[in-house]
């Protein structure tokens, strides 16, 4: 059995994704490290997890008294606010903490690893992993954090840290197509080790589908994902404020559902005007949002996913816009929902219009969706769906892409 060790600040679905396919390819024990790692999602697909956060918690559970609510907000998942100077040096002692286990596992860990997959954001975890460590190095990319604002508006630590991280992987595998590593080339960075696209592909425990039509039936859209405050600042937050967007849609008389987690419920003052047109059209509604598969099982009873995120009142790179690709595709297809992209989304389009599973829409003329929905061949849609998560593109089927992948850094690392 070869060992991969996955480390993340905070575990999400592609970790799990990944780990599951690994565990159905058979061959290999997976280990997961994080600071903060969600037990009851991931204690089914990983043979050890290791969090951090719950070890510190148990360390200054009988500490002092910031050491005691240290403790409980990790078992609310919550934020830890630092209220004054003589809290803040303890929070960051506990950050120092953090750090030296982590250290310790890594280091521990060596010896059974086959290899370390390590992914972003933030980064601080993929430095430290490479720093300590002599077996190879899979670096996985969520997000490109330079890429995001331009590496010009980094600070220098974070700056530093990707370049690292970039330039020292023994591999580097991400949703996007390899060019976009060009965008650090150009920049000076000796990026030479072997690459791979992976996407967020779809798992077939995750599979729920309902036949359904469009003959003489009201419309159904939905979201699922970020939605940032309208009074947050658009230049850096404009892409997830969708308010708007969400008023032009249900203009249409156009239903649109969207599922947000609990805790956007405990800010209702940020998103206010959410709730109030909740509240004020029936074509609007919000819903909690569920943890999958739950989530796919829940949103299968309607018509379209949708994925128009719009960047055009953001300083994001054009090359962020055009190639921001996350896991609700899969999510929708997983549901056996067509997809509606946002066309400036182009990676994210590019995958919609070549398997036949959407259509897609430039903003500007988001009133003439209803239109689109209705001429669309929803049939032939509902059926690509079904086919492409079952074949091109189920997790299953793409596993030997990633094992190759690490036969091919071991190979290179020797």
């Amino acid at each position: 059995m070869k060992t991969i060790v996955f480390a993340r600040h905070t575990p999400t679905f592609r970790i799990y994704k990944l780990a599951k396919a690994l565990k159905k390819h058979g061959g290999y024990k997976t280990k997961l490290l994080g600071i903060r790692v969600n037990q009851e999602m991931f204690g089914d697909v990983f043979d050890e997890i290791y969090s951090l956060d719950t070890f510190l918690s148990k360390t200054l559970e009988k500490g002092n008294k910031l050491g005691r609510f240290f403790s409980k907000a990790v078992r609310l998942g919550k934020k830890i606010p630092a209220v004054n100077k003589a809290q803040s040096k303890i929070l960051e002692e506990i950050s120092r903490l953090r750090l030296k286990e982590f250290t310790s596992l890594v280091k521990k860990m060596e010896k059974e690893a086959y290899l370390f997959h390590v992914v972003t954001e933030p980064n601080e975890i993929p430095e430290l992993v490479m720093k300590n460590t002599k077996k190879p190095v899979v670096y996985d990319v969520y997000d490109f954090t330079g890429l995001r604002f331009g590496v010009g508006e980094l600070k220098k630590d974070e700056k530093e840290r990707e370049r690292f991280c970039l330039e020292k992987a023994d591999g580097i595998s991400m949703k996007f197509p390899e060019w976009i590593l060009n965008y650090y080339r150009e920049l000076g960075y000796k990026i030479n080790c072997p690459v791979l696209t992976f996407i967020d592909y779809c798992l077939p425990e995750f599979f729920d589908y309902q036949e359904k039509n469009l003959k003489n039936k009201d419309i159904h859209l939905v979201y699922t994902g970020v939605i940032s405050p309208t009074s947050a600042n658009p230049a850096y937050n404009g892409n997830n404020q969708h308010i708007e967007t969400i008023k032009r849609i249900i203009a249409q008389n156009i239903y649109f559902h969207l599922y947000i987690p609990p805790w956007y419920r405990e800010n209702k003052e940020d998103y206010a005007d959410y709730f109030q047109l909740s509240k004020s059209n029936k074509y609007f509604q919000i819903h909690k949002s569920r943890h999958q598969p739950d989530l796919q099982k829940e949103i299968s009873r309607y018509h379209f996913g949708c994925i128009l995120n719009d960047f055009s009142k953001t300083k994001h790179t054009k090359l962020f816009e055009e190639t921001s690709f996350g896991n609700k595709f899969s999510t929708y297809l997983e549901a056996g929902l067509p997809v509606i992209v946002n066309e400036n989304l182009k990676l994210n389009a590019e995958y919609v219009e070549n398997y036949e599973v959407g259509f897609k829409i430039n903003l500007n003329n988001l009133s003439e969706l209803s239109r689109k929905i209705k001429e669309a061949d929803y049939q032939n849609l509902k059926n690509n769906v079904k086919k492409v998560r079952e074949k091109s593109l189920n997790a299953y089927n793409n596993i030997n892409k990633l094992t190759d992948f690490y036969q091919k850094v071991i190979t290179n690392k020797i």
